[in-house]
């Protein structure tokens, strides 16, 4: 079983072509999410990023790389 760190904090989400949502945390776990609490993140962060309360991953592609 896998520490988990209190101070650990998302790194990074990446939404793949099945419309799943890879995401990375600073201490290293990694989970994925996927139906409707997938699709329902992904408009959450592309609203945090309009609002300029996240970022898109430097050399990203397209929208569906998004760092902290």
């Amino acid at each position: 079983m896998q520490t988990l760190d209190p101070d650990a904090r998302v790194a990074q989400i990446t939404f793949n072509e099945t419309l799943q949502a890879e995401i990375r945390f600073t201490d290293g776990r990694e989970v994925v999410w996927s139906g409707p609490l997938a699709a329902e993140l992904r408009e959450s962060v592309q609203a945090a990023v309009r609002r300029g309360f996240a970022r898109r991953r430097p050399g990203s592609s397209g929208p569906n790389s998004i760092a902290n």
